[in-house]
């Protein structure tokens, strides 16, 4: 029964001996505690006060005939069993509700729920497993969302590279994304721009290790300026750098056009064409300021970024581009750099 005044946020139940007012009112399934297995009859329509005030005297007798049959000390009002009263005979029902039981005599039998502040503990515990729950929730959608950013990205790559040709407009990878396959050492994709431009066709061996040792120097020192030959193959890199950079731009990622150039170092242009010519590993030194160790690194990664250069011409087909990677390889590997052991 409920007492009101024609709000129904003003609705609250009736106290013992305060007068009552019966009114019909949605309720969410979290407000329900227990279902009982005992049942009251209502008539099938309430709306006339006559059935309202017949549903409040039946409720208010069966209630005090329910407490003296059924009191406190015996266990209080019987609950619905779903076994024995609703005939549910799933087995992994069955055994899940045995399990729920035995829990529940798990912790009536705790010392805690003894405690005058257990139902404040419970309920702080119940407000720390929402909070939980929404933390698991809120980090589940930044990872869809860092997903969805990743999916963005790859989109916004494979524009890049349909604009470069590597792939067709139905993700079709074409002879030039094939080439790029062979490439891992540096940046693929400029790489195979320069060896579809033909940048390499007329160069010697020793000025192609010389060209792609700017791939991977990742020395920065001071330096006397490139000789012109040198700061030419440096320019045709930048060239076909920037059409890449631009490319990138053009579909909305991030690249920082001066940054990008900056990183092909041209440190050790001088030092691997010496190299390459035969030139002594203490000549070499003294053409740098650069360490041993970092020119010794330098020049087996080139060495390694060569022997994909070579994969990446056979697979354009270009036999004799192949031979000239292959020759300065050869070259190269030689002397104290490619020694087994450095402790002779």
């Amino acid at each position: 029964s409920y007492t009101g005044k024609g709000d129904i946020e003003c609705l609250r139940p009736a106290v013992p001996g305060q007068k009552a007012k019966i009114e019909i009112v949605p309720i969410l399934l979290h407000c329900i505690s227990k279902i009982s297995s005992i049942r009251v009859r209502y008539p099938i329509d309430l709306k006339n006060d006559d059935s309202k005030n017949s549903v409040l005297n039946t409720l208010t007798n069966c209630f005090q005939e329910v407490k003296r049959r059924f009191p406190e000390s015996e266990g209080g009002i019987p609950l619905l069993d779903p076994i024995k009263d609703m005939k549910i005979n799933d087995e992994e029902f069955i055994e899940m509700h045995n399990r729920v039981e035995l829990l529940k005599s798990s912790v009536e039998q705790m010392d805690i729920t003894k405690d005058p502040l257990f139902e404040n503990y419970l309920e702080k515990h119940e407000e720390k497993q929402q909070l939980l729950n929404k933390w698991n929730e809120a980090n589940e959608n930044l990872k869809n969302t860092k997903n969805l950013m990743h999916l963005d990205e790859l989109h916004r790559r494979k524009r890049v590279l349909r604009a470069l040709g590597y792939a067709t407009k139905q993700d079709v990878i074409t002879l030039k994304g094939r080439v790029a396959c062979e490439i891992s050492v540096a940046d693929e994709l400029l790489l195979t721009e320069m060896l579809f431009e033909g940048i390499f066709n007329e160069l010697s061996a020793e000025k192609c290790a010389s060209l792609l040792s700017c791939f991977v120097c990742q020395e920065k020192v001071e330096s006397a300026e490139l000789p012109p030959e040198f700061r030419d193959l440096l320019n045709s890199l930048h060239m076909i750098a920037k059409r890449v950079a631009q490319a990138t731009l053009e579909a909305n990622l991030e690249i920082d056009e001066t940054d990008y150039l900056q990183s092909f170092k041209p440190y050790m242009m001088q030092v691997v064409h010496a190299w390459c010519l035969g030139e002594s590993f203490s000549k070499i030194m003294g053409m740098t300021t650069i360490f041993e160790g970092s020119i010794i690194r330098c020049i087996r990664r080139l060495e390694e970024l060569l022997r994909e250069m070579a994969s990446a011409a056979k697979a354009m087909g270009n036999e004799d581009l192949e031979a000239k990677f292959n020759n300065a390889c050869s070259c190269m590997k030689r002397d104290i750099i490619f020694a087994a052991s450095l402790y002779l």
